[in-house]
């Protein structure tokens, strides 16, 4: 790889300390990386200012707002440059997309549609096949119901395994216009300071913490992160899918344990679909995805029938609340 940046002890350290927990006060990153404050935030901004921190957003469980995740992931056939922009463009169109990512291996693309039911579903699906149909090869449907979120260990910390869960319940919380406009904002900026977020809400400091504790309190926002430019670190972000034979809950359970000590592993899905089970990983070499896959095969002969991968190339839309953007 060209142009890798290299990062220091420091730098790593913080990137560790900041996943999911994107909104951590200089002073607890501080004392975690034994620094003053001020060198605290002078590498914050060297990040920031080099691309490798893009921004950082909060991770809100739109299940608790009555809302899940449908993917639709597709394999092209038959198309141009030009009309894959055309599909791409008229996702990124669309309200209820909140995510699209361009692969490379199995399919081409998934776009992540956020519906209280299938109906809502429906009928973004429909539209889009009605348009595109001709250039869809396959196309795989798929639901989320759980997702759990990891710290990034893959820079070499294991200090502490946490997660976040999203997609405990589903729920239909009711939220008034100041809540949701306090999560869109921290949507865009999980960093965003009090005195900010008051004037743009039009309320008082004291109002807007309580609002924000209020919401995370009840698990609506389940804590924060930044979106990390990878490639700039010599990383590869991968999904892998897994197939099991024969399917039990109890395998199913030990494999998402086992998934969840490897210090590569970012998130976890438990979908419905095609797949029993997928997960992502940050890995700097197909050494490491190998012994990766390798370990699982070892581990789960007896429940595995068969491991796939792929690679995410780009990401062409990232809203994290796109129901509810100002």
């Amino acid at each position: 790889m060209e142009n890798i940046t290299k990062l220091s002890k420091k730098e790593s350290k913080l990137l560790y300390y900041l996943s999911l927990d994107g909104r951590a006060s200089l002073g607890s990153l501080a004392k975690n990386l034994k620094m003053s404050k001020q060198g605290v935030k002078y590498l914050l901004d060297k990040l920031e200012a080099k691309n490798i921190i893009e921004g950082y957003y909060a991770i809100i469980d739109i299940y608790r707002l009555g809302y899940q995740f449908y993917r639709l992931f597709l394999k092209f056939q038959n198309i141009s440059s030009e009309d894959e922009q055309k599909i791409l463009d008229y996702a990124k169109s669309l309200k209820r997309v909140g995510w699209i990512v361009q692969f490379q291996g199995e399919y081409d693309i998934d776009i992540v549609i956020w519906s209280k039911n299938i109906k809502e579903f429906e009928e973004v699906y429909l539209h889009l096949l009605e348009k595109f149909s001709k250039h869809i090869q396959n196309r795989d449907i798929s639901v989320a119901s759980k997702i759990i979120y990891y710290k990034y260990r893959f820079f070499g910390y294991q200090g502490s395994n946490k997660e976040l869960i999203m997609g405990k319940s589903i729920e239909d919380t009711r939220l008034d216009n100041i809540d949701l406009n306090l999560l869109a904002l921290l949507s865009k900026n999980g960093r965003a300071s009090l005195v900010e977020l008051s004037k743009k809400l039009g309320i008082s400091q004291k109002r807007a913490w309580y609002r924000k504790k209020r919401l995370e309190k009840s698990g609506v926002i389940l804590g924060y992160n930044y979106k990390l430019n990878h490639k700039l670190l010599g990383y590869t972000h991968i999904k892998i899918f897994i197939s099991m034979h024969p399917f039990s809950m109890e395998s199913r359970n030990q494999l998402v344990y086992y998934i969840s000590q490897l210090k590569e592993a970012i998130y976890i899905t438990i979908p419905i679909g095609q797949y029993d089970l997928e997960f992502e990983v940050m890995v700097q070499t197909n050494e490491e995805l190998h012994e990766t896959i390798d370990g699982l095969r070892e581990k789960f002969s007896n429940a595995i029938k068969e491991i796939s991968s792929i690679i995410f190339y780009y990401e062409p839309k990232i809203n994290y609340l796109p129901i509810f953007d100002l």
